[in-house]
């Protein structure tokens, strides 16, 4: 008798929405040692700690943060969201619909240009 396959998508799972002391954010730096830099969307810039091992994060992922009371500068992943569930929390109004889960939030500190190279090679 062949065994069920397990398929992650087949699980009914309700959606975390953001409670009191908590906050969406977006993943824009691994740092390493299981800290990311998260731009929260409060317009603040935290490091994000995982303390789970089962939380697999990485660049441009969305996801919620337990703020700390004690230190603005840093929060906690509790959970990374999917691309459905992204979906579903920007119908909601939760996060903005502009944020996708492969594009990140711009600003105009982060533009940069190309034309810093202090070398000619027409000359050499």
């Amino acid at each position: 008798m062949p065994k069920k396959k397990f398929s992650p998508s087949s699980i009914n799972k309700s959606l975390l929405l953001k409670e009191d002391m908590q906050e969406y954010g977006l993943i824009t730096k691994i740092l390493g040692g299981r800290r990311f830099t998260c731009n929260c969307f409060d317009n603040t810039t935290r490091i994000a700690i995982v303390r789970s091992k089962k939380i697999r994060v990485d660049n441009d992922d969305i996801v919620l943060v337990s703020l700390r009371s004690f230190d603005n500068k840093t929060c906690d992943i509790i959970h990374k969201y999917d691309k459905t569930d992204i979906r579903s929390l920007q119908k909601q109004g939760e996060i903005p619909e502009s944020i996708s889960s492969t594009s990140s939030i711009t600003s105009s500190s982060s533009s940069s240009t190309t034309d810093d190279c202090v070398f000619n090679f027409e000359d050499i």
